[in-house]
């Protein structure tokens, strides 16, 4: 966030002072004063002496509110935890306008991604077993960025074997 003054006549050759609720801002004299990774609490009333130095004069500016409204992104993810493989897994993201899933091995190597786009569902293509995460990085309406990640496990699919005697069975036996 940057606050600019702007003097004029006079010499031109001005001196600044920052002032925040009528105390001085230490070490704010320049033409601007910056507010860096702004915060709520950094709300309040602004406001800047200027002075001239060639002939002394020192004049204020008025007081300006200043609002701060901090957002942030906050992502949510549900969906499957565990199943077989061969089968696929389903997803579902919140807390913004634009997802983008990704589907992380045990490695960290991608085998799956969708996005960024603004569908919040997502479902993983067909996976061998392991240990995968899945991660879905959300944007909100400010550009603000979350990520939430879910733990995965595909399991081998079982193998059945049905076993019979193959003596004769007659009915009702």
């Amino acid at each position: 966030l940057t606050l600019t003054a702007s003097a004029t006549g006079g010499s031109g050759n001005y001196v600044y002072q920052w002032y925040r609720a009528g105390a001085e801002i230490t070490g704010a004299t320049s033409d601007t004063y910056v507010i860096s990774n702004a915060l709520a609490t950094d709300a309040g009333e602004y406001s800047v002496v200027v002075g001239d130095v060639a002939n002394g004069i020192t004049c204020s500016s008025s007081p300006a509110l200043l609002t701060v409204n901090v957002t942030e992104a906050t992502a949510t993810l549900t969906g499957d935890t565990e199943f077989c493989e061969g089968s696929t897994g389903s997803y579902t993201a919140g807390g913004g306008v634009s997802y983008t899933f990704t589907v992380l091995d045990a490695s960290n190597n991608t085998v799956g991604t969708a996005g960024p786009s603004a569908t919040s569902t997502y479902t993983t293509p067909a996976l061998p077993a392991g240990t995968y995460s899945v991660v879905v990085l959300v944007e909100d309406i400010n550009g603000c960025t979350d990520e939430e990640t879910l733990a995965l496990t595909v399991y081998p699919e079982p193998v059945a074997t049905i076993g019979f005697d193959q003596a004769v069975v007659c009915e009702g036996e």
